[in-house]
């Protein structure tokens, strides 16, 4: 009874909620497919929808940060090879000149596609000093609602550059997992002509058959294998990924070692396409793993109306 009351209580809180959020739900129907519930989330897309508006965790923060998770990895897993970071600041200006010589990676900490490949040479420094200082002032997640972004300070940094070995292509390695459990695995590497490749794995190195139907990218090869160190960096991230109820976790396998990178809190800022019925997708791997009732809102006391509200989702679900 309890059950049914508390659904009954949340389906009528969660229509002022869809008032408030109308512009933003009406993208989210044109690219997921279907009207999201955003008190009472059972569907992947919309779990990722209730983190972004309402499970402020604060590690998701680290997770939004690439300088921050750097060390969360670093004290997760002591030993790993993570990319170092030569140089940090606030302005491509104070970057030493020793690094302007050589090729490296430059990137801003707190968003998505703030990077750029220096070349000598070739690149230009007034142009990627703007552009960096556009990085800089940017803040990023608002427009999706992703607020451990917003909760980062933005500085520059420069990487060295990761470079194949043994004639292999970089192999791009991404775990999503929960509470230290891999649920779905996705890699991506160039293919004969250098356009990316993707393919689905199951943690267990099976080949799954079905894409996302979101940025399509071309097909491996049937006879792709993984690395024959695949298992040395799935068992890894599922450490990075112990009491974190969901997060995607990236290694990038240069040939010779897998080097731990990026962690997401919200994955295509939570907005793909959703499987359709009878059809194999993400979501539908996803879902059966990610357990909100183990996420940090619901595992962490919240008072006034939060209480109140995660009171009502732990008896509904």
């Amino acid at each position: 009874m309890k059950h049914r009351a508390s659904r009954a209580l949340l389906r009528v809180f969660d229509r002022r909620m869809q008032r408030r959020y109308e512009p933003y739900l009406t993208h989210f129907r044109v690219v997921v497919g279907y009207q999201p519930s955003i008190l009472l989330p059972e569907k992947y897309h919309e779990k990722l929808l209730w983190r972004k508006l309402i499970d402020h965790n604060p590690m998701h923060a680290i997770f939004c940060d690439k300088l921050a998770t750097k060390d969360f990895i670093r004290e997760r897993l002591p030993g790993w090879p993570v990319v170092p970071t030569l140089w940090c600041g606030d302005s491509l200006e104070d970057m030493p000149a020793n690094l302007l010589g050589e090729k490296c990676m430059i990137k801003c900490n707190h968003g998505c596609a703030f990077n750029h490949v220096w070349t000598p040479g070739r690149s230009d420094f007034d142009s990627l000093k703007h552009e960096t200082a556009q990085w800089l002032g940017t803040t990023y997640g608002t427009t999706n609602y992703e607020w451990g972004y917003r909760r980062v300070r933005p500085k520059l940094f420069a990487e060295p550059l990761l470079e194949p070995r043994g004639g292999g292509p970089l192999v791009d390695i991404k775990f999503r997992c929960c509470n230290g459990k891999a649920a779905l695995v996705r890699v991506h590497a160039p293919d004969e002509t250098g356009h990316k490749a993707c393919a689905w794995f199951t943690p267990e190195g099976e080949r799954l058959n079905f894409t996302t139907g979101f940025n399509a990218e071309t097909p491996f090869p049937p006879d792709f294998r993984l690395p024959a160190t695949y298992r040395e960096a799935l068992e890894a991230a599922q450490v990075l990924s112990r009491d974190v109820d969901y997060a995607r976790f990236d290694f990038m396998f240069d040939g010779d070692v897998h080097h731990a990178g990026e962690i997401t809190a919200y994955p295509a800022a939570g907005l793909s396409p959703a499987s359709r019925s009878g059809q194999h997708g993400v979501d539908i791997y996803f879902n059966p793993h990610w357990d909100i009732r183990k996420s940090w809102f619901l595992s962490t006391p919240q008072r006034g109306w939060l209480g109140l509200y995660a009171s009502l989702l732990r008896a509904a679900l």
